[in-house]
This record gives structure tokens, C-alpha cells and sequence, in this order.
């Protein structure tokens, strides 16, 4: 028994004829099993003393004792347990359960038996892995769970598969959520992007679960003609290859092969254009549906981001996958405005009091940069920060034509003094989910520093898209003419750009820096970073670096 949730209270005689058998996980899946279990639940107004309590299956001499001292309030429930570390390890935050019971239920069905402290038989479920029962309990995922604690649960109907894997364990029953089923992807011309397991280079549709709670398709309805929406129903037989999980995908072939295997579709796809859709089991109820035009050979047309409202034509296909890729992105760069010896100086967020105005909200959403992110923070996160910064990612096959057009996401974040740049909490890496098809190049976009982009497209390693501005000139395109060098072998972005247009000339200057000449706070003349704009902004920054222009890609 666990040290938690059971209130004790010594009673001569509570009621004890209204404790059901609520739900019941009899064989889990390989990839979520806390072991058997069953839920017993107090649907009265009365509380309940379970106490020498008896919990059997059809086999006699498989016997669990409830313990001493346990009282069920109304409404509540409490687990019984076939293995308690298993079970809490999966339901960590479950603590109304029992165990460990000594047995197991069977996968192929069986009778579970309550009995009270008199062995006066209090209810008993015989439930089997097959018709009337729903299978999809039997190893998939679900449990098999009461729809309703006021219906008898004598009856196979009255049933149903948990609408959630693993079930609830412990708290009330499942609730359906609307279904979030999504054609993701597809291939009307497939010569060479993947075979099926038949060898063939058959058409191709991907579905996604969006939503919450998994999905059968078993019973579903797909066609590619919507004034039929019957056109082929799915075998419902086999639910261990047709059920997807939560954010999962699920690959069918379309290619009037039906008799290779429960994901041949009894359709094919037309690569002149066409529809698609994909109806709920009453053949009526619209899931999605698609029209769409001409296709080419090995270029699929997906949705970006996976249940998006954009389609894309996809040259680097990804059947089966996600349509966008994780980047974790761990970048330095330094400031050249800033840098002192081998870091840069925090003055506009280390001492508060010296600034003010420092945007707890990202400050790129005006002209030259245009960028609507809502990135902000409630207050400076910590001491280390130097100032907000802009990352865009591009995708081209060599970096000359990463220009504006190649742009595919942009993020806000915060340079902090040893380089990293992160995201809004101040330590952790950016991270971003796109879709790629050639090579990303990273761009750090600065207020009144030279934007800069990398030299060579980002490589994952380990999971991390690891890139260095700092350790070379060659590291950003443009070499020497693109970054400055702030100590030996250290190179950084070059700060004189107060009005943020790509080049450092006179309008700088006039009206930017005397505009503001002689002010304290967060101003884009303040080249230094250091809170004030004095002449060391003018003659240590702006005129050293008068003539030099941004080397990004326009």
C-alpha cells in the first residue's frame, strides 16, 4: 500500500453493496505498461469501508486482501495492483492505489470478483478480447473502461476501450475529445521515394493524429472521389495496425492492393489531380479532405507545420514522418560594440537602475525587420544578458542564394555574455521546427550591429545544430569584410549601424548619433552597449567602421 490518500475511519457498519468494477487493464501495450490493474469506484452518497475486502479472478486461489482501514468516500476510486513500482512509475501522479495483488488477468478474458468482508460475492465482470468486447484493450493501448457508472456492467455494451492509452487510472473515465485527423502527405507519383513492403513504388497518404487521444482508423472510410465517401472502408481487425498515437503518423498505400496487408487502400491517386478524404465510420461525418492539382514525379504535397493550413510540394519527401524538422540551435556570436576581452559587458540588464527602457518584449517589430514574434519575458531573467537579438534560418543549396526569399522561420531571443544565444528564459537553446529541403543557413540580425549569416549550411550532431560566429572570419559568408576581428582569433558583429539599414555611413552619425548624443538608456546609438551615448560610440565605433555593409544575401 501506498503512504498516501486513504482516510481512516473506525465505523461498525458503512454500506457496502455499491462498489463497482470501473475499468480494467488487462494487457498493456509494449509501449506503455504499468501491468494489470483493476479500478474499483464508490458511485453512491455513502461512504464505504473496503477493509477485508477480497479481490479474485476466476481462479480461487488468486486471492488479494484489501487491507485495514480503507474507507471509499463517495465518488472516489482506488487501483488495485498487479505490480506498484511498475504502476507508479507510469502514474507517478496517481496515488489512490493498492498492491501488489499476487496475479494477473488474462489477455483472452476472464472473470474478475469483489467480495466484502462477509465473502459475500459484491460484483464480478466476465469480460472477453473479442465480439460483443471491444479488442482494442487486448495489447494496443487502452483499457477497457464502465461507460457509465449507472449502467450494469454485466453486459459487453456497456463497455468500451479507454479513448486514452493507458486509461485513468484512479480518477473518472475517459471523455471523447473531437477527432484531429489530418491527411498530412501524399504521393500521386512515387518512382523512386520509397517502396512498400511489397517492393513496389506504390502511391502514398500519410495521416496525423493532432489530437490528444489516439485514433482507430479501423472502420473509417478513405476515397478519392468525395461524392462517393465509401468508397473503401478500413478493415477494422487489426487495431495494432491501425490505431496512431497522439502527434503520430501512419503511412497507407494507395494502390488498389488491398489484398497485401490492412494499409493497402482499394484506391489510387490520380497525378493529374484529384480528391482525397477521409470520413468517420458512419461514412458521413467529414475527418479531412483535400482537392487537389497536378503532381510531379517523387515530390510529395504536404502540410506545413503537420495539420497546418499550408501546403507545400515537398522535394525532400517524408512519409511517415514529421513534415517539419526540430532545430535545436546552440549558437555564439559576439557584439562588437560590447566585447571586452573575452566577453561582453552587461550593462543595459546587469544594472537595472543605470537603464531604462531595456523591452521586456522583443524590439524587432519595426522597420528595417518587420518580425510580428510575441516573444517577451515578465522581467530580465538573469544578469547575464546583453541584449535582444533576431535569428532567421534560410534554406537554399549554397549560401549566395540564402536571400530574403530563402527565409523559412525567424525567432527573438537574448545574446548573453559568453556568446550564447538563447531563447526567453535566457538559458535555453532556440529552438525551431521547419521544413528544409536543401541546406539552412543562420542568420543573427543585431539593432545596431551588421547582420551576419553562416558561411556553411547548419549540420545536427547529436540532436544539436551546433554553429560558432566566433572562432573564424571564414565562419560567416562574407569573410573578413563581414565580421570584425575583436581580439587575436576572435571575430564578432560589427556595431556602427544605429539606423539598422545595412550600412555604416554618415546617416549614422547625423541625425543618429547626435540625435542622441548625451542621453542614458536603451538607444540604438548607444554602440557600446554600455547605457550611454558619448563619443566612444562615435570614435571607437561608428568611425572605424564607416563604409562597411552587411554581407547577408539580400
Amino acid at each position: 500500500m501506498t503512504d498516501t490518500s486513504f482516510t481512516a475511519i473506525f465505523q461498525e457498519s458503512l454500506a457496502d453493496t455499491s462498489i463497482i468494477i470501473n475499468e480494467i487493464n488487462y494487457n498493456s501495450a509494449n509501449f506503455f505498461d504499468p501491468d494489470d490493474w483493476v479500478e474499483l469506484k464508490n458511485p453512491s452518497s455513502s461512504q464505504v469501508n473496503i477493509s477485508g475486502w477480497i479481490l479474485k479472478d476466476e481462479n480461487d486461489e488468486h486471492i488479494f486482501g484489501i487491507p485495514g482501514n480503507i474507507i471509499l468516500e463517495p465518488g472516489s476510486y482506488i487501483v488495485l495492483c498487479k505490480d506498484t513500482t511498475q504502476f507508479k512509475t507510469l502514474f507517478p501522479e496517481v496515488n489512490n492505489f493498492l498492491g501488489n495483488l499476487g496475479f494477473g488477468f488474462s489477455g483472452s478474458g476472464e472473470v474478475i470478483r469483489l467480495y466484502n468482508y462477509y465473502n459475500e460475492l459484491v460484483d464480478s465482470v466476465h469480460y472477453y478480447d473479442s465480439g460483443p468486447w471491444t479488442n482494442l484493450p487486448d495489447g494496443n493501448g487502452p483499457t477497457l473502461e464502465l461507460k457509465n457508472d449507472s449502467l450494469d456492467n454485466d453486459f459487453p455494451e456497456n463497455w468500451r476501450a479507454s479513448y486514452v492509452i493507458g486509461g485513468t487510472p484512479g480518477i473518472a473515465n475517459s471523455v471523447k475529445a473531437p477527432v484531429q485527423l489530418f491527411i498530412n502527405e501524399f504521393m500521386a507519383d512515387n518512382d523512386t521515394t520509397i517502396a512498400d513492403p511489397q517492393d513496389e513504388y506504390d502511391d502514398w497518404i500519410e495521416l496525423y493524429n493532432g489530437g490528444a487521444q489516439y485514433i482507430n482508423i479501423g472502420g473509417k472510410y478513405i476515397t478519392d472521389d468525395l461524392i462517393n465517401p465509401v468508397e473503401w472502408q478500413i478493415p477494422d481487425n487489426s487495431p495494432d495496425s491501425t490505431m496512431i498515437l497522439p502527434g503520430e503518423f501512419l503511412l497507407l498505400w494507395a494502390d488498389k492492393d488491398s489484398e497485401n496487408g490492412i494499409l493497402h487502400l482499394d484506391i489510387k491517386l490520380s497525378t493529374s489531380g484529384e480528391q482525397i478524404g477521409v470520413y468517420d465510420e458512419d461514412g458521413i461525418t467529414v475527418l479531412d479532405t483535400i482537392t487537389f492539382g497536378a503532381q510531379q514525379i517523387d515530390v510529395s504535397f504536404g502540410r506545413i507545420p503537420n495539420g497546418g493550413e499550408n501546403w507545400i510540394f515537398m522535394t525532400k519527401p517524408t512519409p511517415g514522418e514529421s513534415n517539419t524538422s526540430v532545430i535545436n540551435l546552440n549558437l555564439k556570436v559576439f557584439l562588437e560594440g560590447p566585447f571586452v576581452g573575452t566577453e561582453m559587458n552587461t550593462d543595459l540588464t546587469g544594472n537595472p537602475e543605470l537603464v531604462e527602457g531595456f523591452p521586456l518584449s522583443q524590439p524587432y517589430d519595426t522597420e528595417p525587420w518587420n518580425y510580428s514574434g510575441e516573444e517577451s519575458v515578465v522581467e530580465i531573467p538573469n544578469q547575464d544578458i546583453v541584449d535582444w537579438v533576431l535569428v532567421e534560418l534560410r534554406d537554399a543549396p549554397e549560401p549566395a542564394l540564402a536571400n530574403e526569399n530563402s527565409v523559412k522561420m525567424k525567432r527573438a531571443g537574448f545574446v548573453i555574455n559568453d556568446g550564447s544565444v538563447t531563447d526567453t528564459s535566457g538559458s535555453n537553446n532556440l529552438m525551431f521546427d521547419i521544413y528544409f529541403s536543401d541546406s539552412l543557413y543562420v542568420v543573427i540580425k543585431h539593432r545596431n550591429h551588421l547582420g551576419i549569416m553562416s558561411a556553411f549550411g547548419l549540420k545536427e550532431n547529436q540532436g544539436l545544430y551546433i554553429y560558432d560566429f566566433t572562432s573564424s572570419a571564414e565562419q560567416s559568408y562574407g569573410g573578413t569584410d563581414a565580421v570584425a576581428e575583436l581580439s587575436f582569433g576572435t571575430w564578432g558583429m560589427i556595431s556602427g549601424d544605429a539606423n539598422a539599414n545595412g550600412l555604416i555611413d554618415n546617416l549614422d552619425k547625423d541625425p543618429g548619433w547626435s540625435t542622441e548624443a548625451g542621453v542614458s538608456g536603451y538607444y540604438p546609438a548607444d554602440l557600446n552597449l554600455d547605457t550611454q551615448v558619448g563619443n566612444s560610440d562615435k570614435n571607437e565605433y561608428w568611425l572605424p567602421n564607416e563604409g562597411q555593409a552587411v554581407q547577408v544575401p539580400e
